[in-house]
């Protein structure tokens, strides 16, 4: 083996610690607060993009603007909903069968992403 097949190991192992860290919960949350917020930028920009017209005098820049403000607001909403779900997790007697299938899901997410 070389280096890259090295570092492709290292990297799914880091993604599955990470998502055993985090649990499984909090992993699917934040999956799935990207995919909608990648959905509703690209969907609604035309509703935000005309309230930046006296920040930004470029046109051009205004979409990807209101895109940006979107993402972030939809993945700062869904990291709050995933944190308190997981704070509950935690508390349950769940916690660990959390984070076992936080690691199972890491892992395919580092070899999915790989």
């Amino acid at each position: 083996m070389n280096l890259t097949d090295y570092l492709v190991i290292v990297a799914v192992i880091a993604s599955a610690i990470v998502g055993a860290w985090r649990g499984f919960l909090r992993e699917v949350i934040a999956f799935a607060a990207w995919v909608i917020a990648l959905f509703l930028a690209w969907h609604f920009t035309d509703l935000i993009a005309p309230h930046l017209g006296g920040l930004m005098s470029d046109s051009g820049v205004r979409p990807w603007a209101a895109r940006v403000i979107i993402v972030v607001l939809v993945l700062l909403l869904g990291a709050g909903i995933g944190a308190t779900l997981a704070h509950f997790v935690r508390l349950s007697m769940f916690s660990g069968m959390d984070r076992l299938l936080g690691f199972v899901f890491g892992l395919l997410r580092g070899a999915v992403l790989l």
